[in-house]
């Protein structure tokens, strides 16, 4: 594995958008129902352990998945079982939860040190729960336990629009994120992590635990797609693991006081000027309660490579960003007469690509679809020098086996080649839908 301290990335996305949260950070109560969302847990093939009516607790398990049947997905609140939610096929959406704060939370084992060796950290993470938090590339999926990571990658800051900056929070969590690395050695002795270089934060203090990497460029070249893409010098590296500084946070506080650490850090943003701002929420907490239903598509996740929102308004195991987008689609009188210099522009068509105005965000596409144009816009922004248009004629040909030897594993489905792409073409959903199809093949 390469070694440098900060990585320098010319080839750069470069739009900025308007409606950044505020970094206060508000803490909200627990909501009066939450849901166990599965809309960002792709993978897993649920099956429940328990039912409708039956009373839950704190850090018991509620279902399990059948392709990885040791890893369970735990109750973050006490209550009762509401509603089970089923969608197409009887396939599992959502486990509500009436919530009872008068009835005590499963009690783990205090770990106030950590565990001596990988299976004894590994039977933790999963006795309590936290397995289904982790991802391994190159098909974002959750690893299975009695696999050993090439490699650890910690996600320190996700710059995307608008995600949660570790910046507004991190005296509350520093520590745990210390304690969540020195768990995470025992796994595995290759951790990395990963931070945003634009974003003011000491990282001294985990240099000693970690190779600490510094990326300045963009919110897609900061994923752990990216890093690996640039730091690996073996294939084994294509196999790495990686999570997010809050599941770190949720390791720390749940191995420490033997109670299922059930909080949160989000952002809100687009909804209104007095609500979008860092949030400490309860895991699936019910949005209605802070933000009632309102004329925008809703967004979990990021900007790009986010989930759209279905009719739930809980928030999914996982998710730390919540986006409302503007739905309005407007039509211009003769654009080809306009300078647009307020008109945001990747290419250099309007007077926009110059001056960088911010961008509403918004599900305008301002055109309609065509063919590609080998405009080669898609290759500048790329963060692991793809070449989204020729990959693009593997995938549409159905030749898995060229687009592969293309680069298509390495793809990080951050989203930015489908924003630019002058002709519309919704690469990056392309592409994810191909390794999803490879993915389910290989382990079917």
């Amino acid at each position: 594995m390469k070694k440098p301290e900060r990585i320098t990335i010319k080839k750069v996305f470069d739009v900025r958008f308007k409606g950044e949260p505020s970094p206060e950070c508000r803490v909200l109560p627990v909501s009066p129902r939450i849901g166990v969302s599965l809309a960002n847990l792709p993978s897993i093939k649920p099956k429940l352990v328990v039912a409708e009516s039956d009373t839950v607790v704190q850090g018991q398990a509620l279902f399990y998945d059948k392709t990885n049947p040791h890893v369970y997905v735990h109750a973050p609140v006490s209550g009762t079982v509401h509603r089970l939610v089923y969608g197409p096929r009887r396939q599992l959406q959502c486990i509500e939860i009436a919530t009872n704060s008068a009835l005590p939370p499963l009690a783990f084992e205090r770990l106030l040190t950590p565990p001596t060796s990988a299976a004894d950290t590994k039977s933790a993470l999963l006795e309590r729960g936290l397995w289904a938090y982790w991802r391994q590339l190159p098909f974002n999926t959750i690893p299975r336990p009695q696999d050993t990571p090439p490699a650890i990658v910690v996600q320190l800051a996700n710059p995307e629009p608008f995600h949660p900056r570790l910046s507004a929070v991190l005296p509350r969590v520093a520590n745990d994120i210390t304690a969540g690395l020195r768990i995470l050695q025992t796994l595995c002795p290759t951790i990395i992590v990963v931070a945003d270089a634009n974003e003011s934060i000491n990282l001294d203090d985990w240099s000693d635990m970690a190779q600490v990497v510094r990326v300045d460029a963009d919110f897609n070249h900061c994923s752990p797609g990216a890093a690996i893409y640039h730091l690996k010098d073996s294939d084994t590296y294509n196999h790495a693991w990686y999570c997010d500084w809050q599941f770190l946070v949720k390791i720390a506080q749940t191995f420490a006081t033997g109670v299922y650490a059930n909080q949160s850090y989000i952002t809100l943003s687009g909804y209104s000027d007095t609500a979008d701002a860092h949030y400490q929420v309860t895991d699936g907490m019910d949005l209605t309660t802070v933000a009632p239903p309102i004329a925008k598509r809703m967004v979990w996740g990021g900007l790009f490579s986010g989930i759209a929102a279905a009719e739930s308004f809980f928030l999914p195991v996982g998710i730390d960003a919540v986006s409302w987008v503007d739905t309005t689609e407007t039509v211009s009188l003769m654009p080809f007469l306009a300078l647009g210099a307020a008109k945001p522009s990747f290419t250099r068509a309007y007077l926009g690509h110059f001056l960088k105005p911010f961008t509403p965000p918004s599900t305008a596409l301002g055109g309609s679809y065509r063919d590609c144009v080998s405009c080669g816009h898609c290759e500048t922004v790329c963060p692991v020098h793809l070449m989204p248009q020729s990959l693009l004629r593997q995938v549409n040909a159905d030749d898995t086996d060229t687009a592969i030897r293309y680069g298509l594993l390495d793809c990080t489905q951050c989203g930015v080649c489908t924003y630019v792409c002058p002709a519309k073409i919704d690469l990056s959903a392309q592409f994810t839908a191909t390794k999803d199809r490879l993915y389910n093949e290989v382990n079917a």
